[in-house]
C-alpha cells in the first residue's frame, strides 16, 4: 500500500477492510468509531517519470525526438522542441539529451563534473612519504609539497567529495612540523 492512514485519536496505523463503509468503524486499538473515505490514489503506485503526451489537436508542435509526442519545451542550446522525456533542466534551462552531453564535453556545463583531484590523498601520501626522508633532508621537500595539497585542499570549492576541514587542518599542521624538524635536522648535522 503506498499511502498509510492513521487513528485521529490513538495515531495507530489503519489497514484496508476499515477503508470506504458506510457506516462507522471501530479503531482496532483504542475503539474509536470512524469512518475512512479514501481517494482512489492512495493505493496508487507512483510513476518512475512523466511521459510525453500524446499529439491531440493535428498541427500542434511535436518533440523532434519523438515526433508522435507532444512538445513541451524548446531546446535553449539548439531550439529543438522537445517533449517532457527529453527535456533536461539544468541551471535553469531546458536542453535536450544532445545539447547537454555537447555542454559536458566542452566543459560549458560545470554540474556535471565527474572528475577531480584528491589533495587529500596527495597530502597524506606526502606527510607520509616525509617521514623516512627527514633524516635525508628530502623531508623539507616532501614536507612542502605536503602543504601545498593540504592548503590547496582547504581552498577547493568544487570538489566531487564532501571537504572534510578538519583532516586539511591536521595535515597542515603535521607538514609544518616536518617541515621544521627537516630543518633543525639539517641545522644540527651542519652545524658542527
Amino acid at each position: 500500500m503506498a499511502g498509510q492512514v492513521q487513528c485521529p485519536k490513538c495515531k495507530a496505523t489503519l489497514f484496508e477492510p476499515l477503508f470506504d463503509h458506510p457506516w462507522l468503524q471501530p479503531c482496532p486499538n483504542c475503539s474509536e468509531q470512524i469512518r475512512i473515505v479514501t481517494f482512489p490514489a492512495l493505493n496508487r503506485v507512483a510513476e518512475a517519470g512523466a511521459t510525453g503526451e500524446n499529439i491531440i489537436i493535428e498541427g500542434e508542435s511535436s518533440c523532434f525526438f519523438h515526433p508522435s509526442k507532444r512538445a513541451a519545451v524548446c531546446c535553449e542550446g539548439c531550439g529543438r522542441f522537445i517533449c517532457p522525456l527529453c527535456d533536461v533542466a539544468v541551471d535553469g534551462k531546458h536542453l535536450c539529451a544532445q545539447c547537454l552531453s555537447g555542454g559536458v564535453s566542452k566543459g560549458l556545463l560545470q554540474p556535471f563534473k565527474s572528475t577531480g583531484f584528491r589533495y587529500d590523498r596527495a597530502a597524506w601520501a606526502y606527510v607520509i612519504l616525509s617521514v623516512p626522508l627527514s633524516f635525508m633532508f628530502l623531508g623539507v621537500v616532501t614536507g612542502a609539497a605536503g602543504l601545498y595539497n593540504s592548503i590547496k585542499g582547504l581552498k577547493q570549492k568544487d570538489n566531487l567529495l564532501p571537504k572534510k576541514t578538519k583532516t586539511f587542518y591536521i595535515l597542515t599542521i603535521i607538514s609544518v612540523l616536518e617541515i621544521l624538524w627537516s630543518l633543525g635536522f639539517m641545522i644540527l648535522i651542519f652545524h658542527k
